[in-house]
């Protein structure tokens, strides 16, 4: 019996697909993500937005803890002008509390301070000095800008600069004693001479009333001389009130009268004023024009022509003597005084130190006009603006801002 060879079983092959005809594969593969997909995509992003609200809630207590440990009076607005955030600092600067803050626009919270619009300096509120200014955030897409609002307690600032300033006062003072006692000692000593020779047997009324009128004359220099060292050597304070500039002019004009005749100059008054009602300290005002006019007289060549004038100003059409307040300014009108010569000028040179006390050019002068014309504008918030030419004559005009109250 014959054995046979176990043969393998012939492979198959699956015919070819003929033409037209698609293979389709036994395996397929989703386009669309399965629920478990979308499951833990939605977890990672719900995850991410927990942390960023955990990131901004701790940038918010950082930037809270920041505000509340201030040395500043901070407020924080958001789109709307609302105030969104204020600290202790800032309450008590403003004398208002948290509850009638919060949630209130900044415009009523100031309104209610009753504080200058901002930026403001070394403002006098409730027994402080402040100042204030705004930090303006950028604001983002499709909102309004943030802003953050500081105050700033400049008390101290403002006791140790008064300090420092009485200390140079006192010291110029001390050093200029000796020109004071010389400028009082001289007319002393013309009044006892003029007194002696009237004490004689003069028959002659006219050499009587000649001394008589130049004991008057000795006398208004040294009562000039005397009010000027006073308001130089007191701290000085404006009691606002409605002045008539016509009376004040006119009454300046009189106390330099005996001066006016004996230089030959005229003065014309080209008040333009209107209402004539001003507000201003009345004596301190009439100091300062006084002093003002005496100056342009001396200045000023015999038969020279002197003119006073006046005029409301824009507080923004200054362009002198306010650098540090035009900013910020409270007041937007002034009342300006001028007082203009034709005479010498103050040469280029000496035109820095013009308002320096105890510096002058003239001789017999005592330096202190100017500088007295400047600490009285600056109780009055004021400034003074001038110009010069060196023998063609001088402008000095008072700004007065109105709108004060006393």
């Amino acid at each position: 019996m014959k054995k046979t060879k176990n043969r393998p079983a012939p492979l198959e092959v699956p015919p070819l697909a003929s033409h037209g005809t698609t293979l389709r594969s036994t395996s397929r593969v989703s386009t669309h993500p399965d629920a478990h997909d979308l499951e833990l995509d939605l977890r990672a992003n719900t995850l991410a937005l927990e942390a960023k609200l955990q990131e901004n809630t701790r940038l918010k207590q950082e930037r809270d803890a920041l505000i509340r440990n201030l040395e500043l009076g901070v407020l924080v607005t958001n789109s709307t002008g609302k105030v969104t955030a204020v600290n202790e600092m800032a309450e008590d600067l403003l004398g208002q509390s948290r509850e009638n803050i919060l949630g209130i626009p900044l415009d009523k919270v100031w309104f209610d301070s009753e504080l200058p619009a901002v930026p403001f300096s070394s403002v006098r509120h409730r027994d402080r000095f402040l100042t204030g200014y705004d930090q303006v955030m950028p604001p983002p897409r499709a909102r309004g800008k943030e802003v953050i609002r500081i105050i700033k307690d400049v008390t101290m600032v403002r006791t140790i600069q008064d300090q420092i300033a009485n200390q140079q006062r006192l010291a110029v003072m001390g050093e200029m004693i000796g020109t004071i006692a010389h400028e009082i000692r001289n007319p002393l000593g013309s009044i006892e001479l003029f007194a002696s020779l009237l004490g004689t047997s003069i028959q002659d009324d006219a050499e009587r009333q000649t001394l008589a009128k130049q004991i008057a004359k000795v006398v208004q220099s040294l009562d000039h001389v005397l009010s000027n060292l006073l308001v130089m050597a007191r701290d000085l304070s404006a009691k606002i009130q409605s002045v008539n500039l016509d009376e004040v002019v006119h009454d300046v004009i009189m106390m330099a009268m005996h001066a006016i005749r004996e230089r030959t100059v005229s003065v014309t008054e080209m008040l333009n004023v209107s209402p004539r009602m001003v507000r201003a300290d009345e004596p301190l005002l009439k100091q300062a024009l006084l002093n003002l006019l005496l100056n342009a007289i001396h200045a000023s060549s015999p038969h020279g022509k002197i003119e006073i004038s006046s005029r409301w100003a824009s507080i923004d059409s200054c362009h002198q003597g306010m650098s540090r307040l035009k900013a910020g300014f409270q007041f937007r009108e002034a009342v300006v005084v001028s007082v203009r010569d034709y005479g010498c000028g103050i040469r280029q040179e000496d035109q820095a130190r013009m308002f320096d006390p105890f510096f002058s050019k003239r001789s017999g002068g005592t330096g202190l006009g100017l500088a007295i014309v400047r600490q009285i504008m600056d109780v009055h918030q004021g400034w003074v603006e001038w110009t010069s030419t060196p023998n063609q004559g001088t402008t000095i005009a008072l700004w007065v801002p109105q709108g004060r109250e006393g």
